[in-house]
């Protein structure tokens, strides 16, 4: 017999990136699989604990509001500082990941090299304040107004495995 269709609700063709941003956010787990027997396959791993589980955090997000040349010394001539604002949460220096967004697509992700209040170091920054931010040694600058950037905690598991571009696990 006939029956069609059935397709609505399974995030085909979606906006995966903006989906596994929100996720993630909201501290779930996605598996994203193209073939559904590589998807059982995972399913039973984690069910006999072969797989292991990479959790993540967004501790806090921020917004670009401008940038500015780097004084730094011993970086002059390289790099950018983004002026930002915390949107959510808290911007916390101990996190292992930094992340820029841009139109809910990861642009980039590594180490965070200072948070600045008033020409001071600082751990931490809480919503609705500004702070400026410089990313591995100045090593991303490619800021945009208006781009987001999250303070993201990772499990040791993440880490290690190498899912997360340029940063050891500890």
């Amino acid at each position: 017999g006939g029956g069609g269709g059935g397709e609505k609700g399974h995030g085909h063709g979606g906006d995966l990136g903006m989906a596994l941003t929100q996720a993630t956010s909201q501290g779930l787990s996605i598996l994203n699989h193209q073939i559904i027997y590589k998807l059982q396959d995972d399913v039973q791993r984690m069910m006999d604990g072969g797989l292991a589980v990479f959790e993540e955090q967004v501790s806090g997000e921020a917004q670009v509001l401008a940038t500015f040349p780097l004084s730094n010394k011993k970086l002059k001539g390289q790099g950018r500082i983004a002026g930002v604002r915390i949107l959510s949460g808290k911007m916390t220096r101990a996190a292992q990941i930094f992340r820029v967004v841009r139109d809910g697509q990861v642009i980039w992700q590594g180490p965070c090299t200072s948070l600045r209040h008033l020409k001071q170091e600082v751990q931490e920054m809480n919503q609705n304040t500004e702070c400026g931010v410089v990313l591995e040694d100045g090593g991303f600058s490619d800021f945009l107004e208006g781009d987001v950037i999250q303070s993201v905690f990772a499990s040791k598991a993440a880490l290690d495995a190498g899912i997360i571009k340029g940063v050891k696990g500890g």
